[in-house]
């Protein structure tokens, strides 16, 4: 696949899947705490994610999101993390 095609399937699912109210962060890694492997990067992302999710659910509530991992910029990993919280738009505010 190439970069073109990838960039079209993530407009058209998260056009399709998040509004105004989605919450958009870039997350880094310090120097001192960046992993070496793509695959340690895979397992620090993942484990934020279950943290998030597990924080959702006990309020009832489930957690949408898409993240992309970039190598563009030289050798450090950027994660582009969205996420959809239902319950903000209503509340006009941003809960955790």
């Amino acid at each position: 696949m190439n970069v073109h095609t990838a960039q079209s399937k993530l407009e058209m699912l998260l056009a399709a899947n998040f509004d105004t109210a989605a919450l958009f962060c870039t997350l880094t890694y310090r120097d001192d705490c960046r992993p070496q492997k793509l695959a340690e990067a895979k397992k620090r992302i993942r484990a934020f994610i279950k943290v998030l999710r597990t924080q959702r659910r006990r309020k009832g509530q489930e957690l949408k999101y898409v993240y992309v991992t970039e190598g563009r910029h030289g050798d450090k990993l950027t994660r582009c993390f969205l996420a959809r919280f239902p319950d903000t738009a209503r509340r006009g505010g941003r809960t955790y």
